[in-house]
């Protein structure tokens, strides 16, 4: 049983072809700030914080990518200065200390 087709009131419509909204890449500085960052959270108090300070130079950068708007990781960047700044620092003088003590014999 078919049923009759129902015209339409305009004659024949074309179709519109679908719209691709372009979606900017990540910046890739963004990706290593926050890996670098992140690995310096757990393993830069070995390392003297050396990590989180590439990470928070990479981070700054990260965010001229990101300012414009050509390239999405802002809020990665913002992470990596979150906690690059902190830990890295931290770890920095930390380390700095340790060091000075052993070497002056304390």
């Amino acid at each position: 049983m078919s049923y009759p087709r129902v015209p339409q009131p305009y004659g024949h419509q074309p179709q519109q072809p679908p719209q691709i909204a372009y979606v900017p890449p990540v910046s890739g500085r963004a990706i290593v700030a926050f890996l670098l960052a992140g690995f310096n959270v757990f393993f830069g108090w070995c390392l003297l914080g050396i990590p989180g300070l590439l990470g928070v130079f990479a981070a700054h950068q990260a965010m001229v990518d990101t300012r414009v708007g050509q390239r999405r990781g802002h809020g990665l960047a913002q992470a990596a200065l979150f906690l690059g700044y902190p830990f890295g620092g931290l770890y920095l003088v930390v380390g700095v200390i340790a060091l000075g003590n052993r070497v002056l014999g304390y």
